[in-house]
Formats: structure tokens, C-alpha cells, sequence
């Protein structure tokens, strides 16, 4: 671990030369400001939206009379703290930036330095932070970002690649052999891959079922997925070992059960198209809308078993929030509470 105390040192001359030349302090739902070009395409990070007033802001930028940004206030998710980020600027662009952390000691977490090239743009940064070091030189081909080449104190050095469409825009980051963003498809918009996406995924489960069904009679199937994870696939079906409603509350709360995953080798289509859903920065709560209307679908399945009495199919959340809001869509209010106390969750 890297010895920052150099940096917590410098905290409080560095809050007040940056805020010093603050006037203006704009609200935002989230992180809206990165040095580096490619910060929230490679890291599939929303951009926070500019607010009119505080209500939901979560991020708070400290800019001058020109719009240039001195410092990022941003809110931990406890404690009514707040992360901090105090840049200097030269004559090419933002030289340096210092965060810390929300806690009450305001010890620094990361230190960047930036430098430019002879035509203003950015050629390289350098970091050095609590987890270690590391060292960006970013390449242009005829103005535009092409390559950058990472380097880590602690890790193997990573390539990055940069495709333009022919409109020059960015249709394509890989990250060494990972696909970090990858464009919609010409004449396509996210609502035409969503409705792809739902109609593949319901035709892949029975399929996936078929060829793997549960041993049992279950009384329900149940989609689970990770809110906050990049990755929407593979689609993990979970079956209870034990029949009624008594399967269903033992599979919540953590029983044997039988996993069948849909693969990649039998539903290409289904995963190319969740790959285009997985680079547009897919919200939770859209994520759950199209899993919810995989399920009501699903539920007249002719299904590979003889199906339960009240056999149901809905989604979960791995630490099952939002449980009840996903039952309450596919069943019954009484149905749903009635699941929810056997499983000791009402």
C-alpha cells in the first residue's frame, strides 16, 4: 500500500487554494467530470446530469466565472460525509488533482499529475494512490484519441483501443481483450435491443431448462441478477429441491436449490444483445423492468416439468431489496405477503 500521508498533509492548504477560486457551486446526480477522455466509457460509469436545485444531488462542483472546475464535492452513501477532489489548472488544461476521503481525518486517497503536448492535448497522466501507482500515455492519430497505454506498479501493463465510426464517433473501446463500450448498432435504439433482448432471453430459458430440468416438481423459478454488476449475463435460474410454497421461502433463504445458466455457446444472439445493453450504462431499475417482463411471459411456459400448484416465476436481486416489488408484478398483493412471512422476510 502506498504511503499518502504526504498528500493528507497537504489537505487543508489545498482545500482553500482551490476553493478560493470557486464562485458558483453546481448540484449534480452523480460524477460528471474526468481529466481523462475515456474515464466513463472504460469504467461504464454514468454521467451525473446537472441539476436545478439539490434535490437528489449526490455530487456538487465548485467552479469560477468560466466554468472551470476547482473542486468536486461528492456525498459518501453513510454518515453525511463527502469525498473531495481539489484540482490546480496551468495553461493547457487541469496539472494536478488531490481526493480524499469522506472520513473525518480527511486522509488522501489518490494523486494525479497531468501533461500535455504541443497541441494542448492530454498526453499523460501519472497516479499514485493508496493501492499503488500508475502511468497512462495517451496517442492521437490525425487529432484523435486512438491508444493508451497503461502501465500499474502492481499489475500487467493494458492496452487500450479506440474505433471511430464514420460520423468520428467513438463506436468502440476495447481494454486489452475486453469489450469496455461498444456503440448501438446503425438504425438501432436502445428501446429496439431492449425488446430483442426480453424476446431471446424468454425463448433461451425454456431451452436452457430442457436440457438441464430440476429434479424435482418446483414450486417456482426464480431469475436472479446483481444489481450494480456490469455484467447482465448470464441469466441464473434458481430452482427449490422442495415443492409449495414452503420451496419458495427455503429457496430465499438460502436452500439447496438447482442453478441452471443459460450459455453463451447456445444463445449467441442473447448475448451479443445483452453485450450492447451491458456498454449503455443500463440503470437497475431498467434492469429490473425487462427482467420482470421476462417473467410474466415466462409464466404460461409449457414448461419440460409438471408444474406446480401456483407455480410461479419472478426476479430477485441476490441480497432481494427489491423482492417484494418483483413478486407484487408477476402475483398477487396476498400471494406475495404470503411468500414474504414463510420466508421470514415480511
Amino acid at each position: 500500500m502506498s504511503d499518502m500521508s504526504w498528500l493528507s498533509n497537504q489537505y487543508s492548504a489545498r482545500k482553500q487554494a482551490a476553493e478560493a477560486q470557486v464562485t458558483q457551486w453546481v448540484p449534480y446526480s452523480g460524477t460528471a467530470y474526468s481529466v481523462d477522455p475515456l474515464h466513463f466509457l472504460v469504467n461504464r460509469f454514468a454521467v451525473g446530469e446537472r441539476l436545478t436545485s439539490d434535490e437528489g444531488a449526490t455530487c456538487w462542483y465548485g467552479q469560477d466565472d468560466t466554468g472551470r472546475i476547482w473542486v468536486e464535492r461528492c456525498a459518501a452513501s453513510i454518515g453525511g460525509q463527502h469525498y473531495e477532489t481539489f484540482f490546480t489548472h496551468g495553461g493547457l488544461g487541469t496539472e494536478e488533482l488531490a481526493l480524499y476521503t469522506d472520513s473525518p481525518d480527511k486522509s488522501a486517497i489518490r494523486f494525479e499529475s497531468f501533461a500535455y503536448n504541443n497541441e494542448g492535448r492530454l498526453a499523460v497522466s501519472q497516479c499514485r494512490a493508496t493501492g499503488g501507482s500508475g502511468l497512462s500515455r495517451f496517442h492521437y492519430t490525425a487529432g484523435r484519441l486512438t491508444r493508451v497505454d497503461e502501465e500499474y506498479s502492481n499489475g500487467e501493463p493494458i492496452q487500450i483501443q479506440v474505433t471511430y465510426d464514420g460520423n468520428d464517433e467513438i463506436s468502440l473501446v476495447m481494454r486489452g481483450p475486453e469489450v469496455a463500450y461498444r456503440a448501438l448498432p446503425p438504425g438501432r435504439t436502445l428501446e429496439d435491443i431492449e425488446r430483442a433482448f426480453v424476446d431471446r432471453l424468454v425463448e433461451a430459458i425454456p431451452a436452457a431448462v430442457a436440457a438441464d430440468p430440476p429434479p424435482v416438481t418446483p414450486a417456482c423459478v426464480v431469475l436472479s441478477y446483481s444489481p450494480g454488476q456490469f455484467n447482465i449475463l448470464p441469466p441464473v435460474l434458481m430452482f427449490p429441491m422442495e415443492e409449495g410454497d414452503e420451496g419458495v421461502a427455503a429457496l430465499l433463504a438460502d436452500a439447496e436449490y438447482h442453478e441452471i445458466v443459460v450459455a453463451r455457446e447456445d444463445a449467441a444472439e442473447l448475448y451479443e444483445l445483452a453485450d450492447y445493453l451491458d456498454r449503455t450504462r443500463l440503470s437497475d431499475d431498467r434492469l429490473r423492468a425487462l427482467l420482470i417482463q421476462v417473467c410474466r411471459r415466462l409464466e404460461p411456459t409449457d414448461w419440460a416439468f409438471a408444474v406446480a400448484d401456483g407455480f410461479l416465476v419472478f426476479a430477485s436481486d441476490l441480497e432481494q431489496v427489491d423482492l417484494a416489488d418483483n413478486l407484487q408484478a408477476v402475483t398477487t398483493a396476498a400471494r406475495t405477503a404470503h411468500v414474504l412471512t414463510l420466508a421470514g422476510l415480511a
